[in-house]
């Protein structure tokens, strides 16, 4: 009677034994499931935080690109602004000099052509 009783008590603290070991084994995979979660979610996160991260120095990169490309822009039209209006400043320093030369000119033939009126009514 002693020897069952005895063998019904080991059978019961084995079984519990046993069962105390499947659940610390159930409790560690889940740990390590969920371990394993939170590191793949913290390597999504991870993941989403370069994209994103690489995404916003595109972006940056790009409007700089795009910033140094209009700052280009506007140089290339303020310079073609700039020769233009040297262009049409020289030409009308040209037309001014022209007319200047012209004017003089004709003040030089009508001074020539009175002198020479006068000379000959001397005469």
């Amino acid at each position: 009677m002693r020897a069952l009783s005895r063998a019904l008590s080991l059978a019961r603290t084995l079984s519990r034994a046993h069962s105390l070991v499947r659940a610390y084994s159930l409790v560690r995979a889940y740990s390590l499931v969920r371990a394993y979660s939170l590191v793949r979610a913290y390597s999504l996160v991870r993941a989403y935080s370069l994209v994103r991260a690489h995404s916003l120095v595109r972006a940056h990169s790009l409007m700089c690109t795009l910033a140094h490309a209009l700052s280009r822009s506007r140089t290339l039209s303020r310079a073609r602004t700039l020769s233009h209006a040297l262009y049409h400043t020289s030409t009308l320093s040209q037309v001014h000099s022209r007319s200047r030369a012209l004017s003089l000119t004709c003040t030089l033939a009508h001074v020539h052509s009175r002198s020479r009126a006068l000379s000959l009514t001397r005469a």
